[in-house]
């Protein structure tokens, strides 16, 4: 779709102004890229500290039209390191924080839904399960569960640059904007997520 490379990163993905993802070379985990030396990434310094539990988004900024005919894919590659279990007892894997894709289709009003059902190609394959811990004054009514609670996604560690593609040809004929969203619970954070070459 694009150039990480080159050119107005806020014409390529949208994100909030206090959003942690970024382009060019980030300034913890220095440059890590697939192609040239600068990728997207939603990533920060790990901690452990307390804090709400978040989702954040960088979507594209530009729609998509998908053709009526052929066959159409999404298709990038992913680095991500996230808090998961270091063992789980359960037949799929599990992970507290996650990284989804959400396809906005512009033809309605819903918004951004879960590409996790759609067909994929090393899709998510984690469920995101809770961990989250109380706080402090257990009287606190604010939430501690990652808001993605029981859905798909890219989570626990990568071990290294991945390609994964979604299939998007049952949009076709209309305009999409795929999103890039981690969510997280309200303890510790790890890396996060690299993604290069969408």
């Amino acid at each position: 779709l694009f150039d990480s490379e080159t050119g107005d990163s806020a014409a390529k993905l949208s994100h909030g102004a206090d959003s942690v993802w970024g382009r060019d070379v980030d300034p913890y985990w220095g440059s890590n890229a697939t192609s040239g030396k600068d990728s997207w990434h939603g990533t920060r310094e790990p901690t452990n500290d307390y804090e709400l539990p978040s989702t954040d988004s960088a979507a594209l900024a530009q729609p998509v039209a998908v053709p009526k005919s052929g066959r159409t894919y999404l298709w990038f590659n992913g680095w991500y390191y996230l808090d998961a279990p270091m063992v789980t007892a359960s037949p799929w894997p599990q992970t507290y924080d996650g990284g989804t894709v959400e396809i906005d289709d512009l033809s309605d009003a819903q918004g951004p839904q879960d590409a996790a059902g759609l067909p994929w190609i090393n899709g998510p394959q984690h469920k995101i399960v809770d961990a989250s811990f109380p706080w402090t004054d257990p009287r606190d009514p604010t939430p501690t569960a990652n808001p993605a609670l029981g859905r798909k996604a890219f989570g626990g560690n990568s071990y290294g640059w991945s390609a994964s593609s979604v299939e998007l040809t049952g949009f076709a004929g209309t305009s999409v904007r795929p999103q890039f969203t981690i969510s997280t619970d309200n303890a510790w954070w790890f890396v996060g997520w690299f993604l290069d070459d969408i």
